[in-house]
């Protein structure tokens, strides 16, 4: 858990990372983000490539030279490029970059922001909101075990969600006509918060690329 952001991984962990389908060496540097290096500064000499994203960023379920974040930094190396910074954390969507640019990534003065956007992240531009999250999750992982009321909602919610995807244009272009009110909401509040964060990017130097 935390403060700033709602979750990031434990700060320091190193061990191993599986399930029945892969079987992974995991490090966290001292920020809580995947990376068995400190994350450095940007500066003149020395520019940092800074990457935004969900699990596919974080890279789950393949070793950190496999990441697409680190072959990135391998293909960069010979363009004046330093480091290439892994922020991705599972589950989570547009409201937890602009959160994590805040409060993590714009310290380290990046010379490009990367925002590794993919369609589950449209639905979820609301989640990791700025609450008390750690008490929030192990309260929902709880009532879903042993309140039969409370799971029969949390279905109800997710249900919710599949239909506002199911109302989504056919062809899949979440911005052809003619949308439902859930799907423009849905539309407008990803959108917001993507415009925020590329803007902020924008006025402290960087340059946002998706």
């Amino acid at each position: 858990f935390g403060p700033p952001t709602g979750i990031i991984f434990t700060p320091n962990y190193e061990g191993v990372h599986q399930n029945k389908d892969f079987r992974v060496a995991f490090k966290v540097n001292s920020e809580g983000f995947r990376s068995s290096a400190e994350f450095l500064t940007g500066s003149q000499d020395q520019k940092i490539v800074a990457v935004l994203g969900d699990s596919f960023t974080a890279g789950l379920g393949v070793e950190e030279k496999d990441t697409f974040v680190k072959l990135s930094e391998s293909a960069l190396a010979d363009k004046g490029i330093k480091q290439v910074q892994n922020y991705g954390m599972p589950g989570t969507g547009i409201a937890y970059y602009l959160q994590t640019y805040e409060a993590f990534v714009k310290k380290h003065k990046p010379e490009i922001v990367i925002i590794a956007v993919l369609y589950n992240d449209i639905p979820d531009f609301n989640y990791f909101q700025k609450s008390a999250y750690g008490f929030l999750n192990k309260a929902d992982a709880f009532f879903q075990k042993h309140s039969s009321l409370y799971k029969f909602i949390y279905l109800q919610a997710e249900r919710s969600k599949l239909e506002a995807w199911q109302s989504f244009p056919k062809d899949g272009y979440l911005w052809e006509s003619p949308l439902s009110v859930e799907t423009q909401r849905i539309y407008d509040g990803f959108f917001g918060k993507f415009s925020q964060l590329t803007n902020e990017i924008k006025q402290d130097g960087a340059v946002p690329v998706m």
